[in-house]
């Protein structure tokens, strides 16, 4: 059976039109522009079995619907097993993604007189070398031990950003940020999918 190349009807405004190649599957493609496998099926009726495409059809890609993603930060000092948190990627008005981190730590006097400040960390690889984003953390109001942050990414940082990034909270013996991962980390995570 000799199967011909097919093309949709037509393609939402927003989708990318995608030409199959020589040993792709719709699997990976869904993988590849990062959409739900069973939205981009549904975005393609004219591809009546899914699992047979051949080299030449045309696939609608819905636009890339971003949800957010979600990490638990877990204490990795035995000196403070409680110490506990969560980070989350999401879109906001102002910005494509932010992550917003809140965490349970204990307060910087039970540290040790020469901490000054919690600081969060983005730390990630691109091709040539390791980066971080960071910002500080702020005590939130009328929550003991509870303490909140959240960095804002840039196109620019989105576009450098890879899929695995780690976070990280570390207590600073300064005022202002260490290089990463900081003075004495706390709690570690990482999004497996960013």
């Amino acid at each position: 059976m000799v199967m011909f190349p097919r093309k949709p009807v037509n393609c939402p405004v927003d989708a990318v039109r995608y030409t199959v190649r020589p040993g792709d599957m719709m699997y990976q493609i869904a993988r590849r522009f990062q959409v739900d496998l069973n939205q981009l099926i549904g975005a393609n009726p004219h591809i009546p079995h899914p699992n047979l495409i051949v080299p030449g059809d045309i696939l609608c890609i819905p636009k890339i619907k971003f949800s957010p993603y979600s990490v638990m930060l877990r204490s990795v000092n035995e000196k403070f097993p409680t110490a506990s948190g969560s980070a989350m990627v999401s879109k906001t008005p102002a910005y494509e993604k932010s992550v917003s981190i809140i965490a349970v730590l204990p307060g910087l006097k039970e540290l040790g007189p020469s901490y000054k400040q919690y600081q969060a960390y983005l730390i990630y690889a691109t091709a040539t070398d390791n980066r971080a984003l960071n910002k500080p953390l702020h005590k939130v109001p009328e929550t003991p031990n509870t303490w909140a942050a959240t960095i804002d990414l840039t196109p620019e940082d989105i576009a450098e950003i890879p899929r695995n990034v780690k976070v990280a909270i570390s207590a600073n013996v300064t005022e202002g940020p260490e290089p990463p991962p900081g003075d004495l980390v706390v709690l570690e995570g990482a999004f497996s999918r960013f």
